[in-house]
């Protein structure tokens, strides 16, 4: 892997991956609460630092370059860049907030009078490092807060204040691990770094030297493997718009066994099948109020969803935030388990 001199660094790539930073951070809450689209910070390719990147390298940086060719960003200043993205990918979604936000709410929101948290467990939780125990805020951050109500800011600032810290202290950690082992990942064992070689190979010059346009950008295998994955979903995404637009399913496979060897087909415009896929709650945590039910129709539910059938059209929004409600875990099983869960909780209990 070929060294980036970090002489050539400046105050500009700094500004450029601030800013850029910010709007992934903006973004993803966007596409996930709002338009409840493509999760652009979900996967650890990090697909929203890499598309933002596609259009600085191949438009920003390529029109910087017709006005004056000295403008243009080096190769540093976008490894440099590209680093920072990566890196605010990650924060608003599995890489903390999706997590953070909902374990130091959830022992409030799961609290019951079956279960009996509010003597037994919120005692021993200092307030600083949770939320108030004001049950129809917390309730309001899971399942929305009405249209009349402002958000509540004053009831995160306290405990994200005493969180932010410990954040800081877990990512300068992180970063020191792969310091010392850089040299052995490296050098030693050569790792080749497969998230990384995308973004390398659109900041590679030529062997003639630096040119306007990049020669990633201009291969024409890269275009056509660019194209197949661009046109295919595609059609998903026009698909709710325009439902004469057939949408394409990538879930459908074929079992044998009992599931216990599944063939996957793709590129199918027949709506799969999915099989049932059961919530488990401790029979402790069950709410009257909140209910738990099994769906076995074709689209896949929640653990949110089930607990929560108030949601109309029956989807709930997906925040990054409901990825995990505290102690509640979505159970994905074959067929064959989820049909001995469904008899056995039809069967009557034995005298």
């Amino acid at each position: 892997m070929a060294k980036i001199p970090l002489e050539a660094l400046g105050f500009r790539a700094l500004l450029i991956g601030a800013v850029g930073s910010g709007m992934i951070g903006a973004g993803v809450l966007y596409c996930n609460m709002v338009l409840q689209g493509s999760r652009i910070a979900s996967y650890f390719n990090t697909p929203a630092a890499l598309i933002l990147f596609f259009v600085l390298v191949f438009f920003g940086n390529t029109a910087l370059g017709l006005i004056h060719r000295s403008w243009m960003l080096n190769r540093a200043e976008l490894a440099l860049i590209y680093i920072m993205w990566i890196v605010a990918t990650a924060i608003p979604e599995w890489g903390l907030t999706s997590f953070l936000l909902t374990d130091i709410t959830s022992p409030i929101y799961n609290a019951t009078p079956e279960n009996n948290w509010a003597e037994l467990l919120h005692p021993f939780i200092p307030d600083w490092i949770i939320p108030h125990h004001d049950f129809v805020q917390v309730q309001n951050f899971f399942e929305g807060a009405p249209k009349d109500h402002s958000i509540p800011w004053m009831l995160w600032l306290r405990p994200l204040a005493y969180w932010i810290p410990f954040v800081l202290a877990l990512y300068l950690a992180m970063i020191s691990i792969m310091v010392i082992l850089r040299k052995q990942w490296v050098e030693h064992e050569r790792l080749v770094f497969p998230v990384v070689q995308v973004p390398l190979s659109m900041i590679q010059d030529a062997a003639t030297g630096p040119s306007l346009i990049k020669p990633f950008f201009k291969n024409p295998l890269m275009w056509l493997g660019f194209a197949v994955p661009a046109i295919l979903q595609s059609l998903n995404g026009l698909n709710p718009y325009f439902p004469s637009i057939p949408r394409l399913y990538w879930g459908t496979h074929l079992s044998l066994f009992g599931d216990t060897i599944t063939i996957p087909f793709i590129l199918s415009f027949h709506q799969p099948r999915h099989p049932l896929r059961p919530v488990l709650l401790p029979p402790a945590q069950c709410h009257p109020a909140r209910h738990l039910r099994l769906s076995g129709n074709s689209e896949n539910r929640s653990a949110a969803q089930c607990l929560h059938p108030r949601w109309p059209h029956g989807r709930p929004p997906r925040p990054g935030c409901l990825h995990r409600l505290g102690s509640l875990w979505p159970v994905d099983r074959p067929r064959a388990f989820a049909r001995r869960l469904e008899q056995s909780a039809a069967e009557k209990p034995r005298r």
